[in-house]
């Protein structure tokens, strides 16, 4: 640490960084912040040749250790609403790296792929300053946390802890899980990508008008091609790059598929995220992977992606904070259970031991007469799908603001079912990962979508969770997955279920003119909802 102060300069703040420092730790409901002093525009060696830049940031009381982080993002943003500075005030030492291509060398940005040496790089560089002794965490959240698991995996003996927040492990799955291009959520972020150059005050404005600009783009069936050039002009993109690799065994997507390296992990590892996110699934499996074999810790909220940003924030920042920081110091964290739960539709957060809870399996069964029963009914329904007229997804965007989440748009259209039920006659308490059973059967290759809504007793409608699945031509049975979820139904709700063959703009339908018959034979469907007991409810 002394070769370090002697070759690089520390200097306070300036005075408008520490009151942002202040004003977010309050919002953020952290202890009061501590002192601090950074240094910018650290040039760190890579093992090519080139150089990463990187800030790091020296609290005024002596640090438990040393938190490693990397982002596109910018110079002192940690990880979205927990930047260095505000980690620096809670008694963390913090290096911030940023992303190879996002600093200004000129070098082009390629996402994912080069995330994992180069935070390998810097931790090389971190030991050689700090020595092989030094606690050192990891903190990633969303594509931070892509890298924090690899390094995690790398150096399994090594890292102290990690703290991973809404992050993939698996572009792949995240990119084409579904069989089909998910081009809404990752057009979404290659518009956020392609302007990490721009000064802050610009990219903000443009994070701003991204609801109007997303929905004046894919307001119509569009390629990837197609909507990058609308949204983003000539500026890098590559979301059309990944939209061409459908394969998963394509050699390209090696590196970006994390999955049986979690195997690897050994460090206390706190896994968190919204459960509307739509990485939620993925980091709920690094949860059950981790969890078998070390100390892992689960935080799930309502939230969506871009809420870690807002609503989520408060909540996360806390338990990164007091993770790390006592990891760090050798002291374990203080937790009353593994999994803490922020429930949709409570106000009070649920300590567990496992997820998902224990469940008890209640089972729905759609009718010929459009109703959600407790029998199973006879017969075949069809709807006609039209790939020139997708049916809209009718949800809120995947990974910025805006969005509808309501079932309005769906109303009155001929391209899909729709089921629902009585009102409930008692709250209930729905946790888990909901499954559609279905006998479905299709004249040509498309996709089955199933998405499950609440209706209140005013008659106000909102998305609960989705499913969707590439289909080949043919009848099958098959189970399909819902998102997971956490939420308190009140009485007098009743559930609505929707079958449908498409989800445009989250997923692009294939491609053709001729529209598909879908056929569901209705006893070989069902719903599947777990259904948390309420003594487990009020636990």
């Amino acid at each position: 640490m002394n070769r370090f102060r002697a070759a690089i300069s520390l200097a306070p703040p300036g005075p408008a960084a520490r009151l942002a420092d202040r004003l977010l730790a309050r919002w953020l409901a952290l202890p009061p912040a501590n002192g601090y002093r950074v240094a910018h525009r650290l040039a760190l060696p890579r093992r090519d040749g080139g150089r990463l830049s990187a800030a790091w940031f020296e609290p005024d009381t002596a640090p438990p250790g040393t938190v490693l982080a990397l982002t596109p993002y910018g110079r002192e943003e940690a990880a979205l609403a927990l930047p260095g500075g505000v980690l620096a005030g809670q008694g963390l030492r913090v290096l911030v790296v940023r992303a190879r291509g996002t600093d200004g060398s000129g070098e082009p940005f390629t996402p994912f792929r080069h995330d994992a040496d180069d935070l390998e790089d810097a931790y090389r560089w971190l030991r050689k300053i700090l020595g092989e002794s030094h606690p050192v965490a990891l903190f990633g959240a969303s594509y931070g946390g892509f890298a924090a698991l690899a390094l995690a995996a790398q150096r399994p003996e090594e890292i102290a802890a990690a703290a991973v927040i809404a992050a993939p492990h698996d572009l792949y799955r995240a990119l084409w899980g579904a069989g089909h291009f998910a081009l809404e959520g990752w057009i979404t972020w290659s518009d956020v990508a392609a302007r990490l150059h721009e000064p802050w005050p610009l990219r903000l404005w443009h994070f701003a008008t991204l609801p109007r600009r997303l929905a004046r783009t894919l307001r119509r069936r569009t390629t990837p091609e197609e909507a990058a050039r609308s949204l983003l002009g000539t500026r890098p993109n590559p979301c059309a790059e990944w939209s061409r690799r459908p394969a998963a065994a394509d050699p390209y997507w090696r590196p970006l598929r994390l999955g049986a390296l979690l195997r690897a992990v050994r460090c206390p590892t706190l896994v968190a995220g919204g459960l509307a996110d739509p990485f939620a699934a993925q980091f709920l499996d690094q949860y059950r992977t981790l969890s078998g074999r070390r100390a892992a810790a689960l935080t799930l909220g309502p939230w969506r992606h871009w809420q870690l940003l807002g609503r989520g924030a408060a909540p996360l920042a806390r338990e990164t904070v007091a993770w790390l920081a006592a990891h760090l110091a050798g002291a374990g964290a203080p937790r009353h259970a593994p999994v803490h739960l922020h429930v949709r539709g409570s106000n009070r957060p649920r300590w567990l031991t496992e997820w998902p809870p224990p469940a008890e399996v209640q089972t729905w069964y759609p009718r010929a007469d459009g109703t959600l029963g407790d029998s199973p009914d006879a017969g075949w329904l069809r709807f006609t799908c039209d790939p020139r007229d997708p049916t809209p997804s009718a949800a809120p965007w995947l990974l910025a603001p805006g969005g509808k989440a309501g079932d309005e748009p769906l109303l009155g259209r001929a391209d899909l079912l729709c089921f629902t039920s009585p009102p409930l006659t008692a709250p209930r308490l729905v946790a888990g990962r909901p499954r559609a059973v279905l006998h479905h059967g299709a004249d040509r290759p498309g996709a089955v979508r199933v998405r499950l809504s609440a209706v209140d007793s005013r008659g106000r409608s909102r998305l609960l969770a989705e499913g969707y699945r590439a289909r080949r031509a043919g009848a099958a049975r098959l189970t399909l997955p819902l998102d997971p979820l956490a939420v308190r139904l009140p009485a007098g709700t009743r559930l609505r279920l929707w079958v449908a063959g498409a989800s445009f703009p989250r997923c692009i339908p294939p491609d053709g003119e001729t529209p598909s018959e879908h056929r569901l034979a209705l006893p070989g469907c069902r719903l599947l909802l777990p259904v948390v007991a309420a003594d487990s409810e009020k636990s």
